[in-house]
């Protein structure tokens, strides 16, 4: 299994636009894509005390995969391109290069991969979608 967790940030005061636009988008690879076990969009509560004092621009993903293959399966898929060329102008963006050498802009995105040692999911955490 592939776990990781991504941050994005959005655009000062596109908060609400990105947050609809990724519930469709969530909605969309839990139709299409049976190999992403878990994606899981979540933005911070500024109401509690964290720390480090996130900013409301935060979006973080927590996603689970069977594999390597579903993982690049979701970034190469229909759900996560037309998303990214419909909405990442919502999101805070980096200068990259293509496969044909053309410079585009994509968003800026932190991933971690991680390694699980310990833990479980409660039933109750899995069975509804938002």
């Amino acid at each position: 299994m592939v776990t990781l967790i991504a941050r994005w940030y959005v655009k000062e005061g596109q908060q609400a636009a990105a947050v609809a636009a990724l519930q469709a988008l969530a909605s969309e690879v839990l139709s299409t894509e049976p190999d992403t076990l878990m994606y899981l969009v979540h933005t911070p509560d500024m109401a509690q005390a964290s720390l480090p004092p996130p900013t409301d621009t935060e979006i973080l993903f927590v996603e689970a995969y069977t594999n390597m293959n579903a993982f690049f399966a979701h970034l190469n898929g229909a759900a996560f391109k037309g998303f990214v060329k419909q909405y990442g102008n919502l999101f805070q963006t980096a200068t990259g290069t293509d496969a044909h050498g053309k410079t585009v802009s994509i968003p800026f995105v932190q991933v971690e991969f991680l390694d699980r040692q310990a833990g479980f999911v409660r039933e109750q955490a899995t069975g509804a979608e938002l």
